[in-house]
């Protein structure tokens, strides 16, 4: 629990950084770009044109999914916090205002606090795994969070950089130019209409 307690505020450090959220994010999303085209064999057929336009598109996401990670760290904090407010709350059977889910979350959490007690815990003890529960949630968002920005921006900027690369090639700059074997040119089907045997 201490290594995980650690890891979140290392995490929760990293997220306040603007900077270091885009160029992790621009990095990130370009390396799953990447990723996605060697792990579905595109890379040995796309020519270097294509692929680097495809992890521009990336990139470019990426640096802005992660301009939007403080914010995303700042909102889990935000909820942690109220959690905890709402969780107090409910200890002391105090009736604040809250969402009707955050009212069954709080009051989740203050039959446990009650019940770890009956089960032999001191008061200390239950707080701290109710705290180590929360900070868990919260680092959990966090990181799915994170994942989602960024794995997004690779998918879509690689989407969006290859539909750039199919516009320049029909503009004739052969951003992307088939291969003379590929079953995509015109040469090549025209071929395999003119090798098909004829029927009798």
């Amino acid at each position: 629990m201490r290594v995980a307690g650690k890891y979140g505020k290392l995490v929760d450090k990293a997220m306040s950084d603007r900077a270091a959220m885009m160029a992790a994010g621009g990095g990130g999303a370009l390396g799953l770009a990447a990723l996605g085209n060697v792990g579905s064999g595109e890379a040995a057929e796309e020519s270097g044109g294509r692929q680097a336009l495809e992890g521009i598109g990336a990139a470019a996401l990426g640096i802005g999914a992660g301009a939007m990670l403080p914010g995303l760290r700042a909102r889990s904090a935000r909820m942690a916090g109220d959690a905890a407010r709402n969780f107090g709350d409910a200890a002391q059977g105090v009736q604040s205002p809250m969402g009707a889910r955050q009212r069954a979350a709080a009051e989740m959490r203050a039959g446990a606090y009650q019940g770890m007690q009956d089960a032999g815990m001191t008061p200390e003890q239950a707080m701290g795994a109710i705290k180590n529960e929360m900070r868990a949630g919260q680092i959990a968002s966090n990181v799915l969070g994170t994942a989602a920005l960024v794995g997004g921006a690779g998918a879509i900027g690689g989407q969006l950089g290859g539909g750039v690369a199919n516009v320049g090639n029909m503009l004739g700059l052969s951003i992307d130019p088939e291969a003379p074997g590929s079953s995509n040119t015109q040469n090549s089907r025209l071929s395999m209409q003119t090798r098909q045997l004829p029927m009798y």
